[in-house]
């Protein structure tokens, strides 16, 4: 069985982003690798969804602040020893004195080792993740590259068949091995141009449908959360 096959299902997607999210750095490189030797466009998809903690340092200081109060003391404090120092300002700017004099004091106290850190970044992370699924984070605002098209699965598996039809030429295009070789003679090179740009002209038109049906579907899901939204305010 493919390591794709027990996540192309509704809420397949996040749950693998969540599990390539919380390895180390081989571990997920290793995990990308397997999905694309299997999916490209997932492999894809997975990349560019997939939460890093640089990727949130660079959020606005309003968002961070409703995201470290949340964290341990002792998390933020092994997190910061392997940040840059202003780092530590942008993220608790909105804390009181005591409670950064408090952090400052576990800082010092401690000298983590590079797993610990590592771990308090995922601690980070999963929290993070945590509180975009509950709602409690709009990603779409903070950050639309990251947002996650609730029927992304549906979208990525179409996306594949749709590219199906470029491996395999349709019947009235198709071109056995023994009419290749013939049309590969000198006489017949104009021939094969003919051939190579009907392919060409085939792929182009598969890339455009790919592109109209990923923006279907995210105007569908904008539309839904607008109906859902509407009847919520007629219900009040």
């Amino acid at each position: 069985m493919s390591m794709l096959t027990r996540y192309q299902r509704p809420g397949g997607f996040v749950q693998l982003v969540q599990l390539i999210e919380t390895c180390g750095p081989q571990k997920q490189q290793k995990l990308l690798e397997n999905v694309e030797s299997e999916n490209t466009d997932w492999a894809l998809a997975l990349e560019s969804k997939i939460l890093t903690l640089e990727r949130i340092l660079l959020w606005d200081a309003t968002v961070l602040a409703e995201i470290v109060p949340r964290l341990q003391d002792l998390t933020l404090a092994i997190a910061f020893k392997g940040l840059p120092p202003e780092t530590f300002e942008k993220c608790t700017g909105t804390f009181t004195h005591g409670h950064k004099k408090r952090i400052l004091g576990l800082m010092s106290e401690k000298t983590p080792s590079k797993a610990e850190i590592s771990t308090a970044f995922v601690k980070i992370i999963e929290e993070v993740r945590y509180m975009i699924n509950q709602g409690d984070l709009n990603i779409k605002m903070i950050d639309e590259k990251l947002y996650i098209l609730p029927d992304i699965e549906d979208s990525l598996d179409s996306d594949q068949k749709l590219k199906r039809p470029v491996e395999t030429v349709p019947n009235e295009m198709s071109v056995s091995t023994g009419e290749l070789n013939s049309l590969q003679s000198p006489d017949n090179k104009r021939n094969v141009e003919k051939v190579v740009q009907k392919l060409k002209l085939l792929n182009t038109e598969v890339l455009k449908l790919q592109n109209e049906n990923i923006k279907l579907k995210e105007e569908v899901s904008v539309l839904k959360q607008r109906i859902n939204k509407a009847k919520s305010l007629l219900a009040a």
